[in-house]
């Protein structure tokens, strides 16, 4: 890259202090800006996608430090915002739906790493809140009404065959 009023400026690298590459792609003012890679110290790629003034930010995969994909949708400022997919290390998927500022919000589907469906329902802020079902690992509806707050709030039906 070059400097520009002694600040990164075009396309560039950033390097960690062992020597390793850190960062590869577009700077603006001395930031992330644009399209680039991100690298976890180890050299195993964490991020490739768009940057806006250092942050995460539009659709981009992120990965765990092993490599295995950590996260696919969008971020906004850094932070994992609307619909996307998680991870468990492992690979299995994790969670399918909308975030927040980092945070489970809205509709979403949590899974066991067998495949099958844990809750699906609403979120609010990380937390199942609102009308949803919690499922056996078998695939068996365990619970269906309303939680608050992440637990299981008034009436509802419940099954305790797994």
């Amino acid at each position: 890259g070059k400097f520009k009023e002694g600040l990164w400026e075009g396309n560039g690298t950033e390097y960690f202090e062992s020597g390793r590459l850190k960062y590869k792609g577009q700077f603006k003012q001395g930031k992330a800006d644009g399209t680039g890679e991100l690298y976890w110290e180890s050299g195993n790629l964490r991020y490739r996608s768009q940057f806006r003034e250092g942050d995460m930010h539009g659709l981009g995969e992120e990965n765990w430090m092993s490599g295995n994909l950590k996260y696919k949708g969008r971020f906004t400022e850094g932070k994992i915002d609307g619909r996307g997919r998680c991870y468990f290390k492992s690979g299995h998927l994790a969670y399918n739906g909308q975030f927040k500022e980092g945070r489970c919000h809205g509709a979403g589907k949590t899974y066991y790493k067998s495949g099958t469906v844990c809750y699906k329902g609403q979120w609010k802020e990380g937390k199942e809140d609102g009308t949803g079902e919690l499922y056996w690992e078998s695939g068996n509806l365990r619970y269906r009404s309303q939680f608050r707050e992440g637990d299981m709030h008034g009436p509802g039906e419940e099954n305790w065959m797994s």
